[in-house]
């Protein structure tokens, strides 16, 4: 209920502990009962102490996601390479992949990367040694229409028939992936890396009243998909935006829960742009 807010470390102990790579900026985060510090310019590993184990050099670069076992952080850099640091120690694996950064995962077994070229318009996959880099075509995507059921403005024209992926999860027990395209929510095998045969579950709430709608479009960030622990659902962040007469975008911001089972839509909670970072 937000009460009995505990601060892990101070600024002051912060400081302490990163020295020259502190930044107000820093970030904390857990996966696999590993804690990580990481600031602009530096990816810390740490100890259940708060001591710093090692430390890699990440200038230029942005976390996109932890492999499904990991042992590895994935890191993309400025120029479009990839940065596999090891969590247990070693040297990083760089890998060029020509990458643009805004939408990058794992695949469920850890064998693959998903990312996006072309400003988030085409989306690839590679293997993590850096072979086979391809990119997917959703072809048996054509039976599926998003934004069918209501007008478009032109945002949404553009793109429309242009299958993509916008976001993109992986179950918590690596058996499925969620996954969207436009107001679309889909779940798929794990197995199928290539996204090829995707099971339909549900549009998403969307304003339905407005001739100038754009559409329920999905929030900017990349981690847009959520699965609950149980794997029988997923929390989604929906951006809703309406074009105003003066040619300005007017937007809402929900997280809808659905039942993946049988798309059954359990809950929509707005949300404001200050929240908008949901974790």
């Amino acid at each position: 209920d937000g009460s009995d807010l505990t601060p892990l470390l101070s600024r002051t102990e912060l400081q302490e502990l990163l020295g020259d790579t502190y930044d107000r900026g820093v970030v904390y985060l857990e996966d696999n009962g590993q804690h990580y510090l990481y600031t602009s310019d530096a990816f810390h590993i740490v100890a259940d102490d708060w001591q710093v184990i090692r430390t890699f050099d990440i200038q230029n670069m942005n976390f996109v996601d932890f492999s499904p076992d990991g042992s590895q952080a994935l890191f993309v850099a400025s120029n479009g390479q990839f940065h596999f640091i090891p969590v247990e120690g070693g040297e990083p694996i760089v890998v060029s992949a020509g990458a643009d950064g805004f939408d990058t995962h794992f695949s469920a077994d850890g064998t693959k990367v998903y990312y996006t070229r072309g400003q988030g318009r085409e989306k690839w996959n590679i293997n993590v040694d850096g072979s086979d880099s391809r990119r997917l075509t959703f072809d048996s995507w054509s039976a599926f229409t998003p934004h069918a059921d209501k007008p478009l403005g032109v945002g949404v024209l553009s793109v429309r028939w242009s299958p993509r992926v916008d976001a993109f999860a992986v179950s918590p027990d690596h058996s499925r992936v969620a996954f969207s395209w436009g107001d679309l929510l889909f779940v798929g095998d794990a197995d199928d890396m290539d996204l090829a045969d995707p099971q339909f579950v549900a549009r998403l709430p969307q304003r339905s009243d407005d001739e100038l709608a754009e559409s329920a479009m999905w929030s900017y960030y990349a981690e847009s998909i959520y699965w609950s622990a149980d794997n029988e659902h997923v929390a989604v962040v929906v951006r809703d935006c309406v074009l105003t007469t003066d040619g300005n975008e007017s937007c809402e911001m929900s997280v809808a829960t659905v039942r993946v089972a049988d798309g059954t839509l359990v809950s929509q909670i707005p949300i404001t742009q200050a929240s908008s970072w949901v974790c």
